[in-house]
């Protein structure tokens, strides 16, 4: 499989990662509200009205409350109740601005400390050391699960793998040219 089809895949396994994949891969994500344009079979305009109150209710973040009662229903539940909300309420309600996430507060202070401190030996241009770096760091800050996703789906080695390439080397001519035998 693919590395862009591994990404993609990751990115609708975890929803803590889908708003980082996103972008580097250039996937459009919504089309507010078009699958809702034409309703499906022996649905009205009302009984939309009523499964939206079910699904997301009064709840502050009425999407979230969604996708929590959505997973396992549909593919991508995080995709269904956004263009629900879309569908409801408007589009509006994407441009407002978001709290970061932790996992993008620990990203954004890792860079920020990297760039500091100028870390020695550090090749920021190396994307399997930076993985790596940033695979230490979400441990090192209780996102476990998010490292341990991004392991188990070969993230890491797929990313060496695409950059050996994009090198022209193999592993072992990295390795001898390094110096590390």
């Amino acid at each position: 499989m693919s590395l862009r089809a591994e990404l993609t895949k990751l990115g609708r396994e975890t929803p803590e990662l889908r708003g980082h994949l996103q972008p580097l891969l250039r996937i459009r994500t919504s089309t507010k509200g078009d699958k809702w344009k034409k309703l499906p079979p022996g649905w009205t305009e009302e009984s939309v009205k009523k499964f939206w109150g079910s699904v997301a209710g009064d709840a502050k973040h009425k999407v979230t409350k969604c996708i929590e009662k959505m997973e396992g229903n549909v593919d991508d539940p995080g995709a269904f109740c956004a263009s629900l909300k879309d569908r409801m309420e408007g589009t509006s309600w994407r441009h407002e601005p978001r709290k970061k996430k932790a996992a993008e507060r620990v990203a954004q202070r890792w860079v920020m400390r990297v760039a500091q401190r100028q870390v020695v030996g550090f090749n920021k241009y190396n994307p399997t050391e930076l993985l790596g770096q940033l695979l230490s760091v979400l441990e090192s800050k209780g996102l476990r699960d998010v490292a341990r996703t991004i392991r188990q789906h070969k993230i890491p080695q797929l990313v060496n793998d695409a950059w050996l390439d994009s090198k022209g080397m193999s592993a072992d001519e990295l390795s001898l040219r390094r110096g590390i035998v």
